[in-house]
């Protein structure tokens, strides 16, 4: 509910399915909210995609704009917020090693899940969609 709050004081919009995805439909969750910002009704220099089993800590989101702001690469498209201790210090997804881009921030170089938050410019560049990923994957490797 204080989130609830917090987004309406700020008058940004909060958008949620209605629907439990799970991990075989994942993709279909993010690429319909990808194309739901494609739009004109929902333009922001902004964007945060958060899963619905979190909680958020005090200042949640001052700390990340703040962290978003200390990248000083201009290219910066997307922000993890949420990384996994056993991933801080080797490549996942890509050959790039993680780097302390800052105090705040470590630069690992991809982005996934919907713990991330990210500009326009990166909805544009994935064409506000992601592909489609076959069920099968999930059985033939669950995780």
């Amino acid at each position: 509910a204080r989130v609830k709050e917090f987004v309406e004081s700020e008058n940004w919009e909060m958008i949620s399915s209605r629907y439990r995805h799970g991990r075989r439909r994942y993709w279909h969750l993010i690429s319909s909210a990808f194309s739901t910002l494609a739009g004109d009704d929902y333009k922001a220099n902004l964007y945060y995609f958060l899963p619905d089993d979190v909680r958020l800590c005090k200042d949640f989101f001052a700390n990340t704009r703040r962290a978003w702001d200390s990248i000083s690469d201009d290219k910066k498209r997307t922000l993890m917020l949420h990384l996994e201790d056993t991933r801080e210090n080797v490549s996942v997804w890509t050959s790039l090693k993680p780097s302390r881009e800052n105090e705040l921030v470590l630069r690992i170089g991809w982005v996934e899940s919907g713990n991330f938050m990210c500009d326009s410019r990166f909805l544009e560049d994935v064409s506000f969609k992601v592909e489609y990923i076959s069920p099968k994957r999930w059985v033939d490797n669950p995780h």
